[in-house]
């Protein structure tokens, strides 16, 4: 079957996921920041889930911010999360808006850096 298994309201702390994902008890654990407690733990909770090959989705909660949103994806981003959510809220257009926006962002940034260091070297 194609259907995967996500950990995810019982799964809320650093030691949470360690554990659920040291027994690969799911095909992927969905990690929220406000819940894991900051961003290095969110950082750190996905690199736990690529350690055990467990997939790592970075969500979070209905009551985070358009900044905390756009934090995640460079957390997301940098620890090459294989999923993130569509966040802040319940609504959908926005959450897409801000996610994507900050992903473009941040992909337009780093191809200037790479393209300068480039021309550095």
């Amino acid at each position: 079957s194609s259907a995967r298994i996500v950990v995810d309201e019982r799964c809320n702390t650093l030691e949470d996921i360690r554990l659920f994902a040291g027994a690969k008890a799911a095909h992927l654990i969905q990690i929220k920041t406000p819940d894991v407690g900051s961003l290095a733990d969110t950082a750190r909770a996905v690199l736990l889930c690529k350690e055990n090959k467990v997939g790592a989705y970075v969500g979070g909660s209905c009551t985070e911010t358009d900044l905390s949103a756009q934090a995640s994806v460079h957390i997301s981003m940098a620890t090459q999360a294989d999923m993130m959510l569509a966040k802040p809220g319940m609504g959908v257009d926005e959450a897409f808006s801000i996610v994507g926006n900050e992903q473009n962002r941040l992909l337009a940034m780093l191809n200037r850096r790479r393209a300068q260091n480039e021309n550095v070297g």
